[in-house]
């Protein structure tokens, strides 16, 4: 899965039902997706997007290279103060927001440390790994990057998240001795994980979470 910026809480079904969560850090990065950017709550009520003043740079950029922009600490803590879960951050999510706001490693870096974080909160204690780390082909392209991860970890099934089903195809990966699943659309709040830890116990929104994990065959 790639590495989102602080996700909706759907996305950490995928940690309470496998046994390797894998990092996909060497794909190119996608400019209009979650990977740099998540929704707050304003004083208003209304949802508005939080992004990471990243640097520009070619289009081709992989996740793993990008880089963030001059001046982003300072951006980012103006940013920052338009949401009360960042201005007032709770007990439990202080160490979240103050780690969001040190942009001295790259965006990777960053990010995948929320990540973890933000699974040890949940009490969620899957093993986290990198793609670049397994030592595959940097040419694969699409399903393939799937195929030889799981072929590297010795993977028999492959959790995704259900937007997932236009981009994978299950006989192909039973071709590869592949069982393919999905999660069903997340019934609940789709506001960052930030927004949702600072509006509920870490508790309850554990519970939330395992209760809709179920993956079925896609």
């Amino acid at each position: 899965m790639q590495p989102y910026f602080l996700p909706y809480a759907g996305y950490f079904r995928l940690m309470v039902d496998v046994d390797a969560f894998v990092i996909a850090d060497v794909q190119q990065f996608s400019r209009r997706g979650w990977g740099n950017r998540n929704r707050l709550r304003d004083d208003k009520g209304e949802l508005g997007w939080l992004t990471l003043p990243l640097k520009r740079q070619p289009l081709g950029t992989s996740i793993r290279e990008l880089a963030f922009a001059d001046g982003a600490e300072l951006q980012m803590r103006r940013e920052c103060q338009r949401f009360a879960a960042c201005r007032h951050p709770r007990e439990h999510t202080r160490r979240l927001v103050e780690r969001m706001r040190r942009l001295d490693d790259p965006p990777l870096e960053m990010i995948v440390d929320l990540l973890q974080q933000t699974a040890s909160l949940l009490a969620l204690s899957t093993p986290v790994l990198r793609q670049s780390t397994l030592g595959l082909p940097e040419e694969l392209h699409g399903a393939e990057h799937v195929h030889a991860v799981c072929e590297a970890l010795g993977a028999r099934e492959y959790v995704n998240a259900s937007g997932g089903r236009a981009l994978h195809d299950a006989a192909q990966m039973r071709r590869r001795g592949l069982r393919l699943l999905f999660h069903r659309p997340y019934q609940g709040d789709l506001a960052s994980i930030l927004q949702r830890l600072h509006d509920a116990d870490e508790t309850v929104l554990r519970q939330e979470i395992i209760d809709q994990s179920q993956a079925d065959d896609g």
